[in-house]
């Protein structure tokens, strides 16, 4: 500052706020509103719809493999029982009870049920990979599907006793 001394102050301050409010703008700004409001709303909407179809396609990829899963155990199961019916039949031929031709036919079949368990077991893992594809997990990571039991509890039923208890806990509070 170049203030002489013994003299008037001759600085000036000065100050300026300015503030403007828009009155009405002819509706512009709450269209602008309410267009945001329902796209969010729309966008809202669609995002649970999403939402809704991927549980909707978890849900019936994990419900195929399930399904695949148990087909593919009755399989093994007659695929067992199969071998242990040529066991049986091959014991039959060696006696002469049965015909070759037939251990033959029946070792066909055998041979076909063993291609169609094949073809399950192909088809369970591709469902496997359906459904780690689809919940994004590792291509390694193996998958188990437990079957939940369901349980029982041993309740003590009090809806009849409702009344006489209801006017107990009411006397003692």
């Amino acid at each position: 500052d170049s203030i002489i001394q013994n003299r008037s102050d001759s600085r000036s301050k000065r100050l300026n706020i300015g503030i403007s409010q828009i009155v009405f703008d002819g509706g512009k700004s709450l269209y602008q509103y309410e267009e945001k409001k329902l796209s969010a709303l729309y966008e809202y909407q669609n995002y649970l719809l999403l939402e809704k179809t991927f549980k909707e396609q978890v849900s019936k990829c994990f419900n195929e493999v399930y399904v695949q899963q148990k087909i593919l155990e009755i399989k093994d199961d007659l695929l067992d029982k199969a071998l242990l019916q040529l066991q049986i039949i091959e014991t039959e031929v060696n006696i002469g009870i049965t015909l070759e031709t037939d251990y033959l036919e029946y070792l066909v079949n055998l041979k076909k049920l063993q291609n169609e368990r094949k073809q399950l077991y192909f088809e369970l893992k591709k469902k496997e990979r359906e459904l780690k594809n689809l919940m994004g997990l590792d291509k390694n990571i193996p998958i188990y599907i437990l079957e939940q039991k369901e349980i029982f509890y041993d309740f003590f039923e009090i809806e009849p006793y409702a009344d006489i208890l209801f006017n107990l806990v009411k006397s003692d509070n």
